[in-house]
Parts: C-alpha cells; sequence; structure tokens
C-alpha cells in the first residue's frame, strides 16, 4: 500500500497544481492540466478519482479540495532521503540523491 505522503512525479505535479489554488473546479483544473502538464481530460479525470480513493484530495459538487499540505509531502520526502532509503553512508547517499 502506498503512503498518504507518497506521490509519484506526475501525481506531485498535479498536486502543484491543487495546492496553488486550494479549491479548483474540475472544469478550470482540466484546462490547467491541459495546458501545463499536456494532459487529456480523461486523464485528468483518472487521477482526481485515484487521489480521491487514497484520500488525498476530495471532490464535492465538481470542485476539487486538497487534503493533505504540500509540507507534509515535502518532509515525507526529506524523512526518507535522511532516514529510510539510505544507509547513512556518503557513497550511498551521493548515489541515492543522484
Amino acid at each position: 500500500m502506498v503512503n498518504l505522503f507518497e506521490l509519484f512525479d506526475a501525481e506531485y505535479k498535479f498536486m502543484d497544481i491543487v495546492w496553488a489554488r486550494k479549491h479548483i473546479s474540475i472544469a478550470e483544473l482540466t484546462r490547467i492540466c491541459e495546458k501545463e502538464l499536456g494532459w487529456k481530460r480523461s486523464t485528468t479525470y483518472s487521477m482526481i478519482k485515484k487521489l480521491c480513493k487514497r484520500g488525498i484530495i476530495k471532490n464535492e459538487k465538481a470542485i476539487v479540495t486538497m487534503l493533505i499540505a504540500k509540507e507534509g509531502v515535502q518532509k515525507y520526502k526529506a524523512d526518507i532521503l535522511s532516514y529510510g532509503e539510505i544507509d547513512r553512508s556518503i557513497p550511498s547517499f551521493i548515489i541515492s540523491f543522484l
């Protein structure tokens, strides 16, 4: 199971759009994703459905609202780098970072 704060690249880019606006209509979100990410409408709708299911956003009356803060995701990423996926050696850190 994926951690609530673990976002893959496309999810993070999508969430950047949502975080910048906090509340956004699906119509506007679709237009922005098409312009900024090159996504089709169906891709945006799939992402909305996926992130709603994971509890990251909610879609109520065609308004998308964030449920997790960007800072939480950034802290999670920093914690992973600091404690999780590297074994505290400089060479491993550099390889993981690159």
